[in-house]
């Protein structure tokens, strides 16, 4: 990891809470007079227009490092990240996770079909990702922009939207299923347990249950047993079913057309864990901050834009179940 400025450092520090470093009272304070002395010792509309860039170049390391980290804590139990540099081809490869052919041979005789051992490349979508905000210009001057409240919300607006392109990935790839591996009706253990032990006996290894926190509710827990009853008053949801995980997938909301991404509570998903994380993310360079010039302003507003390129995967396994919930 590239050595970071003491600006972005110190911010890095304080939007991460980190009381062993500095006093979060007066960080902010120490915070804007680094700021201001990138800017020369004044804070004023020449010096700004001289110096923007340097702040510029602050405020990238510190949205690169931000928006990496809160990503990777949400989507950590599905995802696998890579960081790459711009320009570069981000390739995630993949061991097929199909199993052999075995076959009965006469003693003495080699004379079997060779079968190699095969990796998948999978397919990536790049989307540029940006953010476009704005502010009076009199805040700037006054040095009221507020870094911690500005960089959270492009954190969250990033994570939202991250949210959503990951789920349409998702559904999309995992849209059709064997039909011998698919239940549907309202989840019962038993019926959940018989999918789980068909995909179990695939041979690829123990299941793992994956599903909004809606579909993951429907798992019925065991009446008495003190550990479900935790999992649901602490998460909503069984964290264990029958010793397989259950992993939450985030979902997003249209007020607009009235529908979730994922859907609210209409698929279980039971994937060997012999697979790899099923979403694979890359970060392709560094946060870029651009100031809009494409017009003059009669309000003296200014406006800026926040991008980063990223791209992401779908690793779909060949054998999987779906509990389709009525």
């Amino acid at each position: 990891m590239e050595k970071r400025s003491q600006v972005a450092q110190m911010a890095i520090d304080i939007l991460n809470g980190n009381p062993d470093t500095y006093d979060l009272n007066t960080a902010e304070d120490k915070l804007r007079k680094l700021v201001l002395n990138e800017m020369g010792g004044t804070w004023d509309y020449y010096t700004f227009q001289d110096n923007k860039y340097k702040v510029f170049a602050i405020l990238s390391e510190i949205l690169t490092e931000t928006t990496s980290r809160v990503l990777r804590e949400v989507f950590e139990p599905f995802c696998e990240f890579r960081d790459f540099e711009l320009g570069d081809t981000v390739e995630f490869t993949v061991e097929d996770d199909r199993l052999f052919e075995v076959s009965v041979v006469a003693t003495d005789n080699n004379n079997l079909l060779r079968q190699k051992l095969m990796n998948r490349r999978v397919p990536m979508t790049a989307s540029e990702l940006g953010v476009k905000i704005y502010a009076p210009f009199t805040a700037w001057l006054a040095g009221r922009i507020d870094l911690e409240k500005l960089v959270d919300r492009v954190q969250k607006s990033t994570q939202q939207d991250m949210v959503r392109r990951i789920g349409n990935a998702f559904v999309s790839a995992y849209g059709q299923c064997h039909a011998n591996l698919v239940e549907s009706g309202t989840v019962t253990r038993d019926a959940l347990s018989l999918l789980c032990a068909k995909v179990e006996g695939l041979g690829l290894g123990e299941p793992v249950i994956y599903g909004t926190k809606t579909a993951l509710a429907k798992i019925p827990a065991l009446e008495g047993f003190v550990l479900d009853g935790e999992d649901l008053r602490n998460n909503g949801y069984l964290k264990m079913f029958e010793g397989m995980k259950c992993v939450e997938l985030k979902n997003t909301f249209n007020k607009e057309t009235g529908k979730f991404g994922l859907g609210d509570d209409e698929h279980l998903y039971v994937v060997p864990s012999g697979m790899t994380k099923p979403i694979m993310v890359g970060f392709e360079g560094k946060a870029f901050i651009l100031e809009d010039k494409s017009g003059e302003r009669n309000d003296r507003e200014i406006e800026y834009l926040f991008t980063r390129r990223v791209h992401i995967g779908v690793v779909k396994a060949v054998n999987f179940g779906r509990y389709d919930i009525a």
